[in-house]
């Protein structure tokens, strides 16, 4: 017998019930054994949806889309302030879009923002090139 146990309730051997130990004997108040509580908590598998969306889901590339919009329109304006805002904010576009494009459910939104910010670095540098040549001299 276990002498030094501490007072409780023990399984009896069965499997199926539980036997009450009181710190020197075994009594004869027996318990059912209850099944252990199943768990809750949902583990996803390796290569499920669940994981990709961690980052947010389409969030990143709403917000992709909408910082590739305005970039543009602040590439094509003429204004150096306008243009150093746009050209941040497709720096932000391309990284936000990329990041949703590789992570989140609906990559399309992602693929889109990347788009408009191609579109938006392509708008930039012409408009660098023109003003680059207007100040050579190459338009008057």
């Amino acid at each position: 017998m276990e002498t030094n146990a501490p007072e409780g309730w023990y399984e009896d051997g069965s499997g199926s019930q539980l036997r009450y130990w009181d710190g020197a004997r075994w009594t004869d108040e027996f318990a059912p054994r209850l099944p252990a509580p199943a768990s809750t908590s949902v583990v996803p598998s390796p290569g499920s949806d669940q994981k990709r969306e961690r980052t947010g889901g389409p969030v990143l590339g709403i917000v992709g889309i909408v910082a590739a919009v305005l970039g543009l329109f602040g590439v094509v304006l003429p204004w150096i302030a306008a243009e150093t805002a746009g050209i941040l904010l497709l720096i932000a576009a391309f990284a936000l879009s990329g990041i949703a494009a590789a992570r989140a459910k609906r990559r399309w939104i992602g693929a889109i923002g990347l788009g408009i910010a191609a579109v938006g670095t392509a708008a930039g540098f012409v408009m660098f090139a023109i003003g680059l040549a207007q100040s050579l001299g190459a338009f008057r």
